[in-house]
């Protein structure tokens, strides 16, 4: 399950304005549990709301039928799950679910359609809310798994998944905007040179294209140079054994590879690397982490290089780990999985962009159903922080604004201004004071105060 709304500019705000603190808690959130759910995925939304798509019933019931279980994309209104557009809007149940937001926040996803479209099944399709209504604007040609979508720096989308069409190799497709006109990304035979699972892919400030995936048993990864798709480290992967696989972008453009490594389902394990040069590196230590059988992973990528890792591990239990402050191995965030009590698997995992809260969506098994259930993480404002805050002196106004954003700092400052994915949309320098973004598009961004008394991140609202 994937998620695209990117990646490292949410721990922007965890890592400046936050601290991971052992108080906080995963909580909950009220009112999911209550319906058949599989192959989900959560994101936020660039004004910070979650939502969480999957294949459930649309009846409301708790069973599994194949009359019922469709595509169902909820929000949270902060009571509340609350239903987006037309549930049931597949032909069938859905598999390989993935949802990514538009710079003016309007919700895409991406399945595989179990059902039969113009009389061919398990079509890899996407669908864009249109109103009230989930309009389809793409279908594959045959079958089509392990979704991927991600919008580039100018707000471009674009579709990464295994095509059965091209003898399952990873296909990337790029939307034209408007109707239901893609183009493929590189070579319409596919990019791959053999069949591959769990495609992703990402962008790096420079708007240059990851994608990532597993082709017989090993982990590949690719960079789009020009129309050329090119390997990227190939030689420090060789030998590694791989299944799932997660792609991000860090800060300096620095790509970090998710895998789940073993030759066995049942001693698996997690392992991240970091691409130096063209040496792929290991973050933390070889043998891996998270107890064995984990799967349905996801990756996201802090500022200071902090990363945060989503997966279902032994027992059907959720967790997100992090690197300790050393490096040498990984931790809870929270301090514990984050379903502790019941089983919890088809896992999606995002973090908000907005105030550093992680999200986990999960089918757990709780009162004897598959129900839908997604917990939150709020990190907890330290002390530092809020000093933090007082010796700098930075405050931004007006915010939101439909111009320009005026800032002031105690002394010399620098900013960056970045976009809800991630890319650096202007950047400069002054004293005292300053002013920037009267040429943003509508939508949210962050600005990065660097002053004497430290750095700063404030969320931007243009409108």
């Amino acid at each position: 399950m994937r998620v695209t709304f990117t990646k490292w500019i949410a721990c922007l705000v965890v890592c400046c304005l936050f601290g991971i603190n052992a108080q906080a808690q995963w909580a909950q959130l009220t009112g999911t549990g209550g319906t058949q759910a599989t192959y989900t995925s959560v994101g936020v939304a660039p004004d910070g709301t979650p939502y969480v798509v999957f294949s459930g019933n649309v009846d409301g019931t708790t069973g599994s039928s194949t009359t019922t279980d469709k595509t169902q994309v909820k929000r949270w209104t902060g009571t509340e799950w609350q239903q987006v557009g037309n549930a049931g809007f597949s032909t069938g149940g859905v598999e390989w679910t993935s949802i990514a937001f538009s710079p003016q926040g309007v919700p895409y996803v991406a399945f595989k359609d179990k059902g039969t479209v113009d009389g061919v099944a398990n079509r890899m399709r996407v669908a864009r809310l249109n109103g009230s209504t989930w309009e389809i604007i793409y279908n594959s040609a045959a079958e089509g798994r392990y979704a991927s979508l991600a919008f580039d720096n100018s707000g471009v989308l674009h579709l990464a998944f295994r095509d059965h069409a091209n003898e399952s190799k990873a296909v990337v497709m790029r939307y034209s905007g408007t109707g239901t006109a893609w183009s493929p990304v590189g070579p319409e035979t596919g990019i791959s040179t053999g069949a591959v699972e769990y495609t992703a892919i990402a962008f790096d400030n420079n708007n240059n294209l990851y994608l990532s995936y597993s082709m017989g048993g090993a982990p590949a990864v690719q960079r789009l140079v020009g129309t050329e798709w090119q390997p990227v480290g190939a030689e420090s992967l060789a030998g590694i054994h791989a299944r799932n696989t997660d792609i991000a972008i860090g800060p300096n453009n620095m790509p970090y590879l998710l895998i789940r490594s073993g030759t066995e389902a049942a001693s698996a394990v997690a392992r991240v690397f970091r691409l130096n040069g063209t040496t792929w590196e290991n973050v933390g230590p070889a043998t891996g982490f998270g107890a064995p059988t984990i799967d349905w992973m996801n990756l996201e990528v802090g500022s200071d290089n902090k990363l945060y890792v989503g997966f279902m591990e032994v027992a059907g239990r959720s967790a997100v780990y992090t690197p300790n402050a050393a490096g040498t191995a990984w931790e809870y965030v929270g301090g514990d999985r984050v379903s502790t009590t019941f089983n919890a698997s088809h896992t999606g995992f995002a973090m908000n962009k907005a105030n550093g809260n992680f999200f986990i969506s999960a089918r757990g098994a709780s009162d004897g159903n598959r129900g839908l259930f997604v917990w939150q993480y709020t990190p907890t404002t330290t002390s530092a922080a809020k000093d933090l805050a007082n010796k700098s002196g930075v405050s931004v106004y007006p915010n939101p604004s439909s111009s320009s954003f005026r800032f002031t700092a105690a002394g010399k400052f620098s900013y960056v201004i970045y976009n809800n994915a991630g890319q650096v949309m202007d950047r400069g320098q002054g004293v005292g004071e300053g002013e920037a973004g009267a040429a943003l598009r509508a939508g949210l961004y962050f600005i990065q105060l660097q002053t004497e008394a430290g750095s700063q991140t404030l969320k931007l609202l243009k409108q």
